[in-house]
C-alpha cells in the first residue's frame, strides 16, 4: 500500500471532482454523445491540460482502448494512445 500511494502522489495529478467538471461532462455528453465517465474522463484530461501546459517538461496523453473517445479526444486537442496498439 506504501507503494501505491508513494507512486500515486509522484507519478499522478489527482483532481478534485467538483460541479464545473460535471457541467463540462455534461456539454461533452451532448456534444459528442458519450456515456457519462467517458464524458468525466475526457473532461478531467481537459482540466489537466492545462495544468500540465505550465510543465515545460511533462506532457499529458490521454489514454483509452475505446477509440471512438480516443478520437473525440484528438478533436479536443489532446495526445492520444491506446494500449491494444501494443502486444
Amino acid at each position: 500500500m506504501d507503494k501505491f500511494r508513494s507512486e500515486l502522489n509522484s507519478q499522478y495529478r489527482v483532481i478534485e471532482v467538483d460541479q464545473a467538471l460535471f457541467e463540462k461532462a455534461g456539454e461533452l455528453v451532448v456534444q459528442y454523445s458519450l456515456r457519462a465517465y467517458d464524458a468525466m474522463q475526457l473532461a478531467a484530461a481537459m482540466r489537466v491540460r492545462s495544468i500540465v501546459a505550465l510543465m515545460p517538461d511533462t506532457q499529458l496523453v490521454f489514454v483509452s482502448a475505446d477509440d471512438r473517445l480516443l478520437n473525440i479526444a484528438q478533436t479536443e486537442g489532446l495526445v492520444t494512445d491506446n494500449p491494444n496498439n501494443y502486444p
